[in-house]
């Protein structure tokens, strides 16, 4: 009896929810909206699915959105940074799916990439947003998508990087990129952008010396270091490698150079190719430093 009445009590819940209005996802997304009326409208949400458990993960709206997105993306956690965690807890109650695609991102990945500030930084505190995270992975949400860790290292966030790794998370796509790349337009940023036209701007190599710039390295390397604790050089993608022995070339950096022949490059047999990618841009460009710190492991 009491499985027949529970039965009838979701057929009765499925006949009558259609009557209630779907929400409104427009307002978590107008910048005119209030913190109040975003507050309303999750609880909105959080009524609509106690009447509509069996529609967590419908898609409503122009993006074809599902209803547990708000909880995590709207214009009120971008004003005050602050993840509403008592009303997330109680969606997380209709056990929505967690691994779908909002836009072209997970749940996982926009919480870190809403994060990020004007200037490129993350502007939340990475201990809050690693507390939801490890909420939304206990609650079934996949931590092995592979922008992860390439989106906390876009918006410098390395208590997140760091962390995603402890949990598991992997794939080096695009890190050394991210490197590679911040590096470059920190330096373009400072007027000595490392275009590789011939001859050198002598600015390259001069900026390349600074302490400005060796404090800026040694943050962006900290990425590429901590992911060498899980996965070897010889994993990372071929592509992003040569990316990075041009640049180190170009600049003609000691401590670039070392980097990559301390991982092995030069040493391990499936990394050749990149080894003879350092040598060959190491000569092109003059780097008279790599050369010798190149010659030396032979």
């Amino acid at each position: 009896m009491k499985k027949l009445a529970v039965i009838f009590i979701v057929l009765i819940q499925i006949l009558f929810a259609s009557n209630l209005p779907e929400p409104d996802l427009d307002i978590f997304f107008d910048e005119n909206a209030t913190n109040k009326q975003i507050d309303a409208g999750l609880d909105q949400i959080l009524d609509f699915l106690s009447q509509n458990p069996h529609r967590v993960n419908d898609e409503f709206g122009e993006f074809n959105d599902r209803l547990f997105s708000p909880f995590i993306y709207n214009l009120k956690i971008i004003k005050t940074g602050k993840f509403d965690f008592e009303r997330i807890k109680k969606a997380l109650k209709f056990k929505p799916d967690l691994n779908y695609k909002f836009m072209i991102f997970t749940p996982i990945d926009t919480v870190i990439a809403l994060g990020i500030n004007s200037d490129g930084k993350y502007k939340f505190d990475q201990k809050e947003t690693i507390r939801l995270i490890d909420l939304l992975v206990a609650n079934g949400a996949d931590i092995g998508s592979p922008e992860l860790l390439r989106t906390a290292c876009n918006v410098e966030a390395f208590e997140i990087f760091s962390h995603l790794l402890s949990k598991g998370a992997r794939g080096d796509k695009d890190v050394m990129l991210c490197v590679a790349g911040g590096i470059a337009i920190f330096m373009g940023q400072n007027g000595a952008s490392p275009i590789a036209n011939a001859p050198l701007d002598p600015k390259i190599r001069q900026f390349a010396k600074t302490s400005k710039f060796t404090e800026f390295y040694r943050d962006k390397m900290r990425y590429l270091e901590e992911l060498l604790k899980f996965e070897p050089l010889s994993e990372f993608e071929a592509k992003e490698l040569e990316v990075f022995t041009k640049l180190s070339a170009i600049l003609d950096s000691e401590d670039m150079v070392k980097f990559l022949l301390k991982n092995g490059v030069c040493r391990q047999e499936n990394l050749q190719t990149s080894c003879e990618n350092l040598k060959k841009y190491a000569t092109h460009y003059e780097a008279k430093e790599s050369q010798k710190l190149i010659n030396e492991v032979r």
